[in-house]
């Protein structure tokens, strides 16, 4: 049973004092998670590094153990978290980069949003179309439900795709996490925007964009010598340690060749791959068969 405790005051600001800096949705994740004799307690006991030390030992350290190599991205989605900040990720598709906001998320019990921005997206995609009942009667109210106004973290893709329609309304929820549509006007939930590209920003006109991301990070596919760890870690019905070794060997072999395969794809592969073996009516991946054509052979082909 959940129940509803007077917060810390929430105040954005880059200065770190007291209690302004733990926002309602960190204090009401760790708050409701307690026994209901013990919240009570909380509220009057917890300290603030208490509060941050509990958010890493139960939210991002399992993210550690989850998410092979992402350590790094990891600590600065939590001090960004904490601190009411933005975070950009630079790196290519399929490096977990929207994975980890996901999770962070589910971990916190918030609501997510993502979209993958394009030069056409339009501001009813990310904030809401307008009201049709409220439209009726004159009025021009945004519905908000499921969008961005709405969510805990927001992790927008591809970000610096950003066009005209859309770039001002994005600056103001940065910057003063605010909403404006003509007259309306309201408060973001957001505590944290996340945004993601594989390039940085080339026209000038995104440079103010860019500019509202105080932290950035590289996230790319993880080292040669950890993609085992990252195969097992993905992919859930493992049987064996052999074949698993011998299909990093092979990821690293197609690589070498110049062929680019993201973690996702490795991961997804190898589940492609057990199929194929279960099919065949084998039960492991390490003695194909000679009169099925291998799904390597189709990703290598049209990869």
């Amino acid at each position: 049973m959940q129940i509803a405790l007077s917060p810390p005051t929430m105040r954005r600001g880059s200065v770190i004092h007291a209690w302004p800096i733990f926002s309602v949705l960190i204090w009401e994740f760790i708050v409701n998670s307690l026994r209901p004799s013990l919240q009570r307690l909380f509220s009057l006991c917890m300290t603030p590094t208490e509060i941050t030390t509990r958010l890493a030992n139960e939210v991002l350290d399992p993210m550690k153990r989850a998410f092979v190599g992402k350590d790094e991205v990891i600590e600065l989605l939590g001090i960004c978290l904490v601190g009411g900040e933005n975070l950009f990720i630079l790196g290519p598709p399929g490096t977990a980069k929207s994975a980890l906001v996901q999770q962070l998320a589910a971990r916190m019990e918030g609501r997510t949003f993502d979209y993958l921005l394009t030069r056409f997206t339009e501001p009813n995609e990310l904030f809401g179309p307008f009201d049709i009942r409220k439209l009726r009667e004159g009025e021009l109210q945004t519905n908000t439900e499921g969008m961005l106004p709405e969510a805990s973290l927001v992790f927008l893709d591809e970000l610096l795709n950003a066009n005209s329609a859309i770039l001002n309304s994005l600056l103001v929820a940065l910057n003063e996490r605010v909403f404006r549509r003509g007259k309306e006007t309201r408060p973001l939930a957001a505590l944290m925007f996340v945004g993601a590209s594989n390039h940085l920003p080339e026209d000038d006109a995104l440079h103010a964009l860019f500019d509202r991301f105080l932290l950035r990070v590289h996230c790319d596919n993880v080292p040669g010598e950890r993609l085992s760890d990252v195969l097992t870690a993905g992919w859930k019905l493992a049987s064996g340690s052999a074949t698993k070794s011998t299909f990093a060997e092979l990821i690293h072999r197609i690589r070498h060749a110049g062929i680019p395969v993201s973690d996702r794809r490795a991961v997804k592969l190898q589940r492609v791959i057990a199929a194929s073996a279960l099919l065949s009516g084998r039960d492991r991946t390490d003695k194909p068969s000679r009169s099925s054509r291998s799904p390597c052979a189709c990703f290598i082909c049209h990869g």
